[in-house]
């Protein structure tokens, strides 16, 4: 079978960002491949889960959702530690305890990595 994929199209161009992030962290960390993902925390509405350097909050709010600030809990994040929400490439600095605020719109998912990571990615202006 021949398969075409018309590569211009928006959700082919997402699917090709998250493997290329993918790719990057584990070019960066060794330890990607044998990291089990876990849930770090949960609500009714948002699940926090961890892959080594990734951190990504899941909500079921959908579009209508609204735009909201969600603090994570169990993140682990270097406290003071520039944070790159790499979807949006909004920034966010760790509190002491490891946490950051994010910005949740519209039930859309928000991917966390640690700036320090992406230097030399291209992503977001690193």
């Amino acid at each position: 079978m021949n398969y075409s994929f018309d590569t211009s199209a928006p959700l082919y161009k997402h699917i090709a960002y998250l493997n290329q992030i993918r790719n990057w962290c584990l070019s960066k960390s060794s330890a990607y491949l044998n990291w089990q993902t876990r849930v770090l925390s949960y609500t009714s509405d948002v699940i926090v889960l961890r892959k080594d350097i990734i951190r990504i909050v899941l909500t079921n709010q959908g579009e209508k959702g609204g735009e909201y600030d969600y603090g994570t809990s169990g993140a682990q994040f270097e406290a003071g530690e520039t944070v790159v929400e790499i979807l949006t490439c909004k920034t966010y600095t760790a509190k002491g305890d490891g946490e950051v605020d994010v910005k949740m719109q519209g039930g859309l998912p928000s991917v966390l990595v640690p700036g320090a990571y992406l230097v030399g990615s291209g992503m977001c202006s690193f």
